[in-house]
């Protein structure tokens, strides 16, 4: 994927199972780092150049084994260079357990801070509910804190704007139906 200026992008969003992204069944975390991992490579790896460093890779590999965590970090690390100003996107970042022997989240955090210290200009963003762990290990890096009350105005609006154009001059609601909607949804 690209953004309006033509930099790659590279997209996750953590939720509960693999199998919101048509991946294996049987529950398999889709916070994993290795997961993760594999899937922002899988999507730098779109470029003639990032398919033949991730075709070498597999080719080299015995079959039907996945890469291991520093096997894929180190193949990220490769493809992101082959990019002029990559951007990652990872959306609930405080959905990779804290308390998993493998330290999904602290992987996590690893990388992105290898990935600032390469040559090439990565931009990452990255959403999480507040969590000291996270906090803390960001250290001084940027952030914006999104809060109910910094963004209310802005949902009030965008109810009341979208409910007035959906349910326009319907003679079927009536002002106080569009009220007592417009109340529940706030």
């Amino acid at each position: 994927k690209y953004d309006a200026d033509g930099n790659s992008v590279a997209i996750f969003y953590c939720s509960g199972t693999r199998e919101s992204y048509g991946g294996s069944a049987g529950g398999i975390s889709s916070a994993d780092a290795s997961y993760i991992l594999r899937s922002l490579a899988r999507q730098f790896g779109q470029t003639r150049e990032g398919f033949e460093l991730l075709s070498s890779k597999y080719k080299s590999m015995p079959r039907g084994r996945e890469l291991r965590l520093y096997e894929t970090k180190d193949l990220l690390y490769r493809l992101v260079e082959t990019h002029e100003c990559p951007f990652i996107i990872l959306d609930a970042m405080d959905e990779c357990d804290v308390r998993s022997e493998s330290g999904e989240r602290r992987n996590l955090l690893e990388v992105f801070e290898k990935l600032l210290t390469l040559q090439t200009t990565v931009k990452i963003f990255f959403s999480s509910r507040y969590e000291t762990d996270i906090k803390d290990y960001m250290g001084s890096w940027p952030t914006i804190r999104v809060t109910a009350a910094s963004t209310e105005d802005d949902l009030n609006n965008y109810i009341n704007h979208t409910l007035d154009r959906k349910l326009g001059r319907k003679q079927d609601c009536t002002p106080e139906d569009k009220y007592q909607l417009k109340s529940q949804l706030k």
